[in-house]
């Protein structure tokens, strides 16, 4: 049985708790500081009485009122409850003192002993009475006071409870023991005992409750499980379990919500909420404020600005939305919607192995059923490690190891992953691609195999990257890798797959059209829909400037193919009605897209002010204003004159609040205005409110603000705005939820003497010039200051760009701030053409008018004599070159060098061939080398070491090789001849030249290693039989770069070929004018020509001619 509120100890605790006491008080030396502690606690003894005995109950001082106290039983008698006084054997209440009502009861100041009243079961003691104290199975109906045992007491409600009742219904004041009130019309108005199963309503409970199932208005005290409904709860107590609804949560704790709690108002009170759980309404402003949630898959909802102070523990499957300000939503894995205003910190999975860990610190979070550990973003979390830990290492954070046992980890960016061995990134370029399940990080103790990615239309060819010479479709990083890795997805087009692109060219999005060539019909059909503002569509095209309409009848192309919409620039027309103004006549603007619209004509109207040119909706209400110099829109639009009546007319103001709220119109304030509601002409003082609708045409003074719209001059000071503001010059303070309209000033300066700007586009403001931010472009011409001129000299301004035009005017753009236009000198380019030769390094590349005298310096080119130059303002060669100052334009310079030749020198190498002459035999050949006195031959059977099997100089052994006598001793390639060679097997060769330097062989030239497989007939290889190129030569520029394309025809096509070399090997037969890959990929690096030659793994070869220039 539980006790809430308060200590129960068995007589051993007693004794154990006094001897350490006193062992306590001995080794501390006996001080009152430790005495003082036990009288923080009152020990209430419970006198059995002869009933069955019944340990002590000790409370804590700070706690005001006797909770409530077991029952205890004794054979042929009947529990009246705990008494103050030992009645004995009297029947009287007085001799008893007074029957201790719980939680109602003050605590004593001191211990104190209660004793167990007991009435005889008997007949005569069991019958109803107004006091009850006997034991009745019968239903009651006329008890009022019982301290006895009723079984059922549903027929007549018992207004005071001291004893037992197995089932009521109904009642005033319960102080004792109900097993279960029942469900009934009437309710039960105060509980201060114990209910095990509550069914029914009650008003106010004081005690305990371990099962609602029904309604509570008032909880101030314990309910163990709530299935119904409690109005307020009001109690510090903790709630285990509610599954029903709690209208009022003010106080306490739930452990576990899966019912619905409507309003929470304590930042003292904290709720587990469980799938299926509400906490607060979204429907209602007193919803949750103010508490803690640990949100374990349940609703969390606010209403209003009213969803504030609020701390959430949101983790995966629960919800969070309508949070406000003050509000912090840790999320740990759930969803968070409509809480803009909250704060939100997304927290981070720590995953390690538990073993390792002793400690976390309280920046962790720890979800409280499944003990994850998790780490805010932005916080610095450190945890402790038992002893004998290894180096621990992390993913997805930093960690910082501050001692042998203690970690921090901090800036927290994806789950995090510590474990004791390194780990490794993996990143994949999926280029277009999407796939699912592969990890971004790896340890040497994963086996990890890729999945391979899908991407429509498309066929995936495999995974490069990290370890793989070629693509790969079957990649898996073994146990035991280590470091970071790469791939990239590698994908073809499906064959039958025809990809349509539709250029719409510029402003509008590419269209793709895809369709399988084995399907549908021959013609293209429907063709995309296309717009453009301002351009009218012409139709799709073949080529970006003419070509063929593309139309819905043409045929499908079975290759990808790019379309091109045509477009023509619109015409547009503005329409201007005067809506009774004067020229009462329409005014029609026709310009292209885009185009300067200029200035608009200003009308009048007597007794009234004209307010613009506005357009209207279909309901007739005005809808936005037609700015001069604006560009023309995409689209015909009718303008009509705004007018508002004038009521008052003044020349001028003085003083102090002279008009409170101004409704006439004014030419020039130089006084306070404190509301402006109609037109002011000129403001040099201050203005307080300017109205919507209302205008001030120049301002230089202070707007502090503005509904309206205000033209801000130099000077002029606008502190709030949600209207618009034409500002030129003036200052906009931050506090700006209104239109700012800017313009900036164009002045001239270095190098320019004037510049005459178009009128259109500008405006004068006080001798200055201002252009419009938005405006876009406008037009100046200039007139150079003396020593200055368009030849050496370009436009330049330090706020906006600035375009030459072909008629020698400049076009003024993307304004940004106040701008000066100056002179600057134009940087010319110096081209030179060495012919091969090589430059000095003080020939200039560039120079200005400005510049000073520039004298060439000669070239050198090896075995060359340099005769001159050749170009810019040179009537022939000529040797001294000077580039005077004050000079311009673009300057080309070529070398001329006398005619001698340039040698290359060749590079010494041995090209060995390796060709199969019937069954067993193999013939090799090889180039002759200058100087070379003689050759040796290696081989062997693939694979194993090669051994010296023949010397040139020497007569070769017969069983090893036969000299050939097929070439003369003239030809420029020797031939050896092995046979007995077995068929299938594969034989490798080198060959190594040398000389004889005093008497012995110095090698100074060796082969590439061939490969052949004897007789090509039989086995599973064959070998190369010829090599076809896609091109035989190159012509480059100097590092520039080609790709040799070349494929091969075999023997037998069915076979395949030696494998252990790259199906094509390459030499160069010069370096220092061409370089070439191992992919074949050609390095133009030195003017000259040089042959690189392809080679199969047999040494069957062709020859590619590379010329640099």
């Amino acid at each position: 049985m539980k006790y809430k509120n308060a200590i129960i100890l068995t007589g051993k605790d007693i004794l154990i708790v006094f001897i350490c006491f006193f062992m306590f008080m001995f080794l501390s030396g006996g001080g009152t500081q430790n005495v003082l502690a036990a009288e923080d606690e009152v020990t209430i003894t419970l006198d059995a009485n002869g009933g069955e005995a019944v340990e002590p109950v000790v409370y804590k001082k700070t706690q005001s009122k006797i909770g409530i106290l077991p029952e205890t039983t004794r054979t042929g008698y009947v529990f009246n409850g705990w008494w103050t006084k030992n009645g004995g054997t009297s029947s009287s209440d007085s001799a008893w003192g007074g029957i201790v009502k719980f939680n109602d009861t003050s605590l004593p100041s001191s211990d104190t002993t209660y004793y167990a009243r007991w009435t005889e079961d008997k007949a005569e003691n069991n019958k109803q009475d107004t006091y009850f104290y006997g034991k009745t199975d019968e239903k009651v109906d006329s008890v009022t006071y019982n301290y006895g045992y009723i079984s059922d007491s549903t027929a007549r409600g018992i207004t005071y409870n001291y004893g037992h009742i197995e089932k009521a219904s109904a009642g005033t004041y319960n102080y004792g023991y109900i097993d279960c009130l029942i469900s009934g019309s009437r309710t039960l108005t105060y509980n201060y005992g114990k209910i095990t199963d509550s069914q029914n309503k009650i008003t106010y409970n004081y005690g305990t409750i371990e099962k609602n199932n029904a309604s509570v208005d008032t909880n101030y005290s314990i309910i163990e499980n709530n299935t119904g409904t409690i109005n307020r709860y009001s109690s510090d107590a903790t709630l285990n379990e509610n599954s029903g609804t709690i209208n009022t949560l003010s106080k306490g704790s739930v452990r576990k919500n899966t019912g619905k709690i409507n309003d929470v108002n304590d930042k003292n009170v904290t709720i587990y909420n469980y799938a299926g759980g509400t906490v607060g309404k979204s429907n209602d402003a007193w919803g949750v404020r103010a508490c803690t949630v640990w949100n374990m898959g349940g609703i969390v909802q606010g209403y209003s600005s009213y969803a504030d102070n609020v701390k959430v523990y949101n983790f995966e499957g629960g919800t969070v939305s309508n949070l406000r300000k003050g509000s912090v939503i840790y999320n740990l894995g759930g969803t968070v919607t409509d809480s803009s205003t909250a704060q939100v910190i997304n927290c981070y999975k720590v995953n390690i192995n538990s073993s390792f860990v002793e400690t976390w610190n309280n920046k962790f979070i720890i979800n409280p059923d499944t003990g994850e550990v998790w780490l805010p973003e932005g916080e610095t979390g450190t945890f402790t490690v038992k002893d004998g830990t290894p180096q621990l290492y992390v993913t997805g954070a930093t960690l910082t190891k501050q001692s042998d046992t203690a970690y921090t980890l901090s800036d927290a960016q994806a789950t995090i992953v510590v474990d004791d061995v390194e780990p490794f990134t993996i990143t994949y370029d999926l280029n277009g691609g999407t796939v699912d399940g592969n990890p971004m990080t790896y340890t040497e103790r994963d086996t990890i195999t890729l999945k391979n990615p899908t991407k429509e239309n498309y066929v995936f060819v495999g995974w490069t990257g990290t370890d793989l010479e070629e693509p790969s479709d079957n990649v898996t990083i073994q146990k035991g890798s280590k470091g970071n890795r790469q791939y990239t997805a590698v994908w073809k087009q499906d064959s039958n797959i025809v990809i349509l692109t539709f250029d719409g060219q510029n402003d509008t999005k590419d269209q793709l059209m895809i369709y399988n060539i084995l399907t549908g019909g021959d013609t293209i059909g429907k063709l995309p829909e296309v717009t453009k503002e301002g351009y009218h569509f012409l139709g799709w095209f073949t080529a970006k400037e003419g070509g063929t309409e593309l139309t819905a009848v043409s045929k499908k192309p079975h290759k990808n193919t790019t379309y091109y919409a045509h477009w023509a620039i619109g015409t547009y027309t503005y329409t201007l009605d005067p809506n009774g103004g004067t020229p009462n006549s329409t005014t029609k603007i026709t310009k292209v897209y885009k185009e300067n619209i200029g200035i608009l004509p200003i009308i009048s109207k007597e007794g009234y002010i004209f307010n613009g040119w506005w357009s209207r909706n279909d309901k007739g209400n005005w809808v936005s204003v037609l700015e001069p110099n604006s560009a023309m829109e995409g689209q015909d639009t009718a303008y009509y004159a705004r007018w508002t009546k004038k009521t008052d007319t003044y020349s001028d103001t003085t003083g102090v609040y002279l008009y409170s709220h101004f409704e006439g119109s004014l030419k020039k304030n130089t006084g306070v205005i404190t509301e402006n509601n109609n037109y002011i002409g000129e403001n040099t003082e201050t203005v307080k409110f300017n109205a919507k609708g209302a205008e001030i045409n120049v301002n230089k003074g202070i707007i502090r603000e503005n509904k309206g719209v205000v033209y801000n001059y130099p000077g002029g000071i606008v502190k709030k705005n949600s209207g618009i503001v034409y500002n030129y010059g003036g200052m906009v303070s931050e506090d700006n939820t209104g239109s700012v309209i800017e313009s900036y000033s164009v002045k001239v300066g270095k190098g320019i003497e004037k510049a005459t700007l178009d009128n259109e586009s500008f405006l004068d403001i006080d001798g200055a010039k201002w252009l419009e931010k938005t405006k876009g472009t406008a037009t100046l011409t200039v007139v150079w200051a003396k020593g200055y001129n368009a030849n050496g000299y370009h436009l330049e301004a330090d706020g906006c760009k600035v375009t030459k035009n072909t008629n020698g005017t400049y076009t003024l753009s993307k304004i940004t701030k106040n701008t000066t236009i100056f002179a600057a000198p134009t940087t010319f380019t110096i081209t030179y053409k060495s012919e091969n030769g090589s430059l000095q390094t003080t020939n200039p590349s560039t120079y200005t008018y400005e510049t000073g005298d520039i004298t060439l310096a000669a070239p050198s080119r090896e075995g060359s004599t340099f005769l001159g130059w050749t170009g810019t303002d040179l009537a022939g060669t000529t040797k001294n070159v000077t580039i005077k100052k004050g000079s311009f334009g673009d300057r080309i310079y070529t070398a001329v060098w006398n005619n001698e030749s340039r040698t290359v020198q060749q590079e010494v190498f041995i090209l060995p061939k390796v060709l199969v002459k019937g069954k067993a035999v193999q013939k090799l050949s090889w180039n002759k080398i200058d100087g070379a006195d003689g050759y040796v031959i290696y081989s062997s059977v693939a694979g194993k070491k090669m051994k010296k099997v023949l010397d040139t100089r020497k007569r070769s052994s017969k069983k090893k090789a036969k000299k050939s006598t097929a070439k003369s001793t003239r030809s420029k390639t020797i031939t050896r001849t092995f046979k007995k060679r077995k068929s299938g097997t594969v034989y490798q060769y080198q060959i190594r030249a040398y000389k004889l330097v005093n008497g012995k062989k110095k090698v100074f030239c060796k082969s590439m290693v061939v490969y052949s497989v004897a007789n090509n007939q039989s086995g599973k290889l064959t070998n190369v039989k010829k090599i076809k190129l896609k091109k035989k030569s190159y012509t480059l520029q100097v590092k520039q770069t080609a790709k040799i394309k070349a494929k091969y025809t075999a023997y037998k096509k069915n076979k395949k070929l030696y494998s252990r070399v790259k199906t094509f090997r390459y030499i160069s037969s010069n370096t220092n004018v061409a370089t070439v890959t191992k992919a074949g990929k050609i390095k133009a690096v030195k003017a000259g020509t040089c042959t690189i030659y392809v080679l199969a793994h047999n040494g069957v070869r062709k020859a590619v001619k590379v010329t640099v220039r």
